[in-house]
């Protein structure tokens, strides 16, 4: 027995063209403090690049 899951043409998108391409203008840096998890990691790190 076999499953077929829907073409990928007909699913949702989460982003517009537009808002897709709007990701690159995101600098790695905030990307990667964003991902940061930790209320005091994140604190930490932000008062070490703002001094």
């Amino acid at each position: 027995m076999t499953t077929t899951l829907p073409a990928a043409a007909l699913l949702p998108r989460a982003f517009s063209t537009a808002q897709f391409q709007t990701l690159a203008e995101v600098p790695p840096e905030v990307e990667w403090f964003n991902n940061l998890t930790n209320t005091n990691t994140r604190r930490d790190y932000r008062q070490d690049m703002t001094v």
